[in-house]
């Protein structure tokens, strides 16, 4: 009998340490499973983090490197440092204004590529945004290094001296240096003012809208912001060289030197009374008149007033500005290079405010 129960209990413990290897087998699998699986998350999330970068990047590329303004559909590939990016351009909105602002809207869906894994791409993300094209400012032709289409008054005295040969060192084709409308106060400008040009003054336009459409600036767009500025004020003009844009409401007064193109939607006061010296190297494009303070004011560049007249409620034809003054210097010379300078920032896609969107692919 006690051999037997021996015999009994030995075939007992080996299916028992099978079981138990078998859990523990089952116990292992599972944990290099889950693992594997938080692996493959983590890869996962930082696929989707890189596929977003590479999206970015792509739109950024393609938004900051339009040197024309694109058709609609008009499509790309990005290549970019851990994939590409498929961007692609949609006219959202198209003014009955052929010179306004276009409304794009510009996709781009990033793909990351790892070459260990193939060609295929690992993850991607589609982002985009809404951006309006606005070209040169609208500025596209111009007739002399000063326009005054609300025109001048009489001139008394100073040293004023207005020019429309290019500086030597650009030797662009000469322009007019002086143009006002017929039966301008200051006709031909004899009494002390110094012009030259092709030709150095005209007066042959009847009135002062048609002075003002001889700009290729669409001033209505200008008043309804359709220009996106990089500044909207001048309290950052003094360092030379910047190149920057503003667009400032009201009569603002320039009260240190700078550089790009400055609009001034009403008027424009250039120097605090006695100011030494000013310099624009650039554009200034005004809605109504320009009342130069400074000692000296020197405009590299080109001038132009009296823009309103192009739109129906433009100010009368007895707004005019001024020229001289006692004591006072006024150079206004045409400078293509500077003008090319200014323009060169102003001519592409411009970020309409809180227009980004980074889940397009959901809608």
């Amino acid at each position: 009998m006690l051999d037997e129960r021996r015999h009994n209990q030995s075939g007992f413990a080996l299916p028992l340490a099978i079981f138990f290897m078998a859990i523990l087998t089952l116990l292992l699998t599972a944990a290099f499973a889950k693992i594997q699986g938080d692996r493959r998350v983590a890869d996962s999330s930082g696929d989707a983090v890189t596929a977003l970068a590479v999206a970015q990047s792509g739109l950024h590329t393609y938004v900051g490197t339009r040197t024309g303004r694109p058709a609609n559909g008009d499509s790309v590939r990005v290549n970019v440092v851990g994939g590409y990016a498929d961007v692609i351009a949609h006219v959202m909105q198209r003014p009955a204004d052929t010179m306004a602002a276009e409304l794009f809207v510009v996709r781009s869906t990033g793909h990351v590529i790892n070459p260990t894994q193939g060609s295929d791409p690992q993850a991607s993300r589609t982002v985009a945004r809404f951006v309006q094209w606005q070209a040169s400012g609208g500025l596209t032709t111009f007739p002399a290094a000063f326009t005054a289409a609300n025109g001048l008054r009489n001139y008394t005295n100073g040293i004023v001296t207005i020019t429309g040969v290019d500086s030597a060192s650009c030797g662009a084709t000469t322009i007019g240096g002086l143009w006002v409308y017929k039966n301008n106060p200051n006709y031909g400008g004899a009494n002390g003012i110094t012009m030259s040009g092709s030709p150095a003054h005209n007066d042959d336009d009847n009135n002062q809208s048609t002075v003002a459409d001889r700009i290729g600036v669409t001033w209505s767009t200008i008043e309804a912001d359709g220009f996106t500025p990089n500044y909207t004020s001048l309290s950052n003009t003094s360092t030379l060289n910047t190149w920057s844009t503003y667009v400032v409401s009201g009569t603002p007064t320039l009260t240190a030197s700078g550089s790009g193109i400055l609009i001034a939607k009403d008027s424009l006061i250039i120097g605090n009374v006695g100011a030494p010296s000013i310099t624009w190297s650039g554009i200034i494009l005004v809605g109504k008149s320009v009342r130069f303070n400074a000692l000296i004011t020197r405009i590299e560049g080109l001038l132009v007033t009296g823009l309103d007249r192009q739109l129906s409620g433009g100010a009368s034809n007895t707004n005019n500005g001024s020229v001289g003054g006692t004591g006072k210097t006024q150079i206004i010379e045409y400078n293509s290079c500077n003008i090319r300078r200014a323009l060169q920032y102003v001519s592409g896609f411009a970020p309409v405010l809180n227009g980004w969107v980074d889940n397009w692919g959901t809608y």
